[in-house]
This record gives structure tokens, C-alpha cells and sequence, in this order.
């Protein structure tokens, strides 16, 4: 039986000569300790006693933010509670408090409604850097309290002068959120046409040569350098050309799928998997041109021209 974390403790009351050994044994052993009340003509009494289940323990089971900030820096301080108690904890309150040179850019109370037993919440708090700053070590002090206990901690942040490091973040970061909105945004558009495909919104065969909305998309990304989400979009591509295919018995070209995948791959210097994707682009143009047309293709140029180090 599961603990029943909005009550303080469970008993069964039953007529004495009902309660057997066996039910003792089950009650006295149980996880939640159950208790028994024996009713008789004559008395009622507890052969048993229930065990009060334990109440909630709420603790900040982890933190994390940058070790060090520069004047100007906007930053995060993320704190997770955690529950290990056998109730509910509720109305949680979660302060935090710059001991220093930060200002907050989040509410510096956050609330946590409830937080059941084993469960996990998260908060952040977000503050900015002053500008005008001396260098050093300062601190931000964070408590939490529950209805039946509270817990604090204190945050040491060094601010640093600007220098190197703190140029080589900013770009890093900035690739970074460039990418997981790239990222986002390509998985949207790939389900997009598929989902469009598979209506019949889109004619798919107005789509697999150069004039192709894969290809249009493919190559935007490929053209900023995102080769990443590039090679995304033509296995989607041919994912949704080889569903179609199943769907309608029918073969359709995927050339041009297979011959920029290559292109990708080859940036990447997957140089083994590049030329698997060039030999099927021109497998692909053998059987859709014809041996002598496919011989003059893009597919056959880049196996004879590019150079291939099968070892990468």
C-alpha cells in the first residue's frame, strides 16, 4: 500500500475475533503502520497502535549558477527541492536576497504550491551585475520555509574584471541559444511538410529535383554554416520520400535527398558516409535518367572529383 500523504495516520477498526494473527502480522509490518481497534460487547480497545506517518522534509537537493560574473552580466541562480518526508509540504516559500552588487530581474519570492512526497521543484532567480562594480567576492543569501520548517543557504559569486573569458562566453552562449532556436525551428518546419505531405497538401512530386522546398530550406541553413540542422532537413527529406514510397507502391527520385546529404556530411568531414550518400544519389539518377545521362550528373562528378578518407 502506498503511503496517503494528507493523513496523519491509518487504523481498522473490526469486531475482536475477526482480527486474526494473520491481520496483526500484515498491520504490525506494513509500510504506513496500520493500527487496530478491537470491538467487543463490552470495550473497545487498540491492539495496535497506528504509526503517525512522518511529515513532509523539504531540502534543496541541488543549485547551480556561473562561478564568476563580470560588470553588466545577467545571470541565473536555479535551486531544486526536493520532498523525502511522507506528506504533502505546501505553501512553500523560496527568498532570495543579493548580498552584493546584483540587481534582481526576477520576483526575489517565488512560490512552490505543493510539493508531494518525493517529488521535485524547481525555481530560478535571475539578477543583473551593476556596471559600476569593484571586483571580489560577494554573496546572495537564499531561505526557504514549508508550514512546519524552514532552511537557508548563502551563494559566493566572485565578479571579475571584463577580460577575454567573458567575451569567449558571451559567444559561446550566444551560439549556443542560436542553435537551440535553429534547432527548434527546423524540427517545426520538417514536421510541417511532412504533415503536409502526408495530407496531400503538398504534391511530393513537385518537390524531389532542384525546385524543392527541402532543398530551399536545406540550403538556407547550409549556406549560415548549420550543417547540423541542414543534415536534419535532408533525412527528413528522405524519410518522407521513402514513407510515401511505402504508402503508394510506387518509387520516386531521391537524388537530389541523397546528393546534398552528401554535400553535408562532406562539410563535416564524415568523409565515409559522404560518399555512401553520393554512390546512392547516383544509383538513384541511373535508374531515373538512365546510365548515360546519370554518368554526366552531380552525383558522379563529386565520386570521381572529391577526395575521399574513408578512415575519418
Amino acid at each position: 500500500m502506498k503511503n496517503l500523504p494528507e493523513v496523519d495516520f491509518i487504523y481498522i477498526a473490526s469486531p475482536k475475533d475477526i482480527l486474526n494473527k494473520d491481520i496483526h502480522t500484515i498491520a504490525k509490518y506494513s509500510r504506513i503502520g496500520i493500527g487496530l481497534i478491537s470491538i467487543t460487547d463490552n470495550e473497545i480497545g487498540w491492539p495496535l497502535k497506528p504509526q503517525e506517518i512522518e511529515p513532509a522534509r523539504l531540502s534543496l537537493v541541488s543549485a547551480s549558477s556561473v562561478p564568476n560574473v563580470v560588470p553588466g552580466e545577467t545571470f541565473d541562480l536555479k535551486l531544486s527541492f526536493g520532498n523525502s518526508g511522507g506528506k504533502i509540504a505546501r505553501k512553500i516559500e523560496v527568498e532570495c536576497m543579493a548580498l552584493g552588487p546584483f540587481k534582481p530581474i526576477s520576483e526575489q519570492i517565488q512560490r512552490i504550491s505543493t510539493l508531494p512526497p518525493g517529488d521535485r521543484a524547481n525555481v530560478n532567480f535571475r539578477f543583473r551585475v551593476y556596471d559600476e562594480v569593484t571586483p571580489g567576492q560577494y554573496f546572495i543569501f537564499t531561505k526557504w520555509a514549508d508550514q512546519s520548517k524552514q532552511g537557508s543557504e548563502i551563494f559566493d559569486l566572485e565578479v571579475k574584471s571584463r577580460s577575454s573569458e567573458y567575451i569567449e562566453r558571451l559567444v559561446t552562449n550566444a551560439i549556443a541559444d542560436l542553435n537551440n532556436v535553429t534547432s527548434k525551428n527546423v524540427e517545426d518546419l520538417a514536421r510541417e511538410i511532412d504533415n503536409a505531405v502526408e495530407k496531400d497538401y503538398l504534391n511530393i512530386k513537385d518537390h524531389i529535383y532542384d525546385k524543392s522546398i527541402w532543398n530551399t530550406l536545406g540550403m538556407a541553413y547550409f549556406n549560415q554554416g548549420l550543417f547540423k540542422q541542414a543534415e536534419y532537413v535532408y533525412r527528413n527529406m528522405l524519410e518522407t520520400l521513402e514513407k510515401y514510397e511505402v504508402a503508394h507502391n510506387e518509387k520516386i527520385h531521391k537524388g537530389l535527398a541523397f546528393h546534398n546529404l552528401g554535400v553535408i556530411l562532406y562539410n563535416q568531414g564524415k568523409m565515409k558516409e559522404a560518399k555512401e550518400m553520393f554512390l546512392k544519389a547516383y544509383e538513384e539518377d541511373v535508374r531515373t535518367f538512365g546510365q548515360e545521362n546519370a554518368s554526366k550528373g552531380q552525383a558522379k562528378r563529386a565520386l570521381d572529383e572529391l577526395k575521399f578518407d574513408t578512415t575519418v
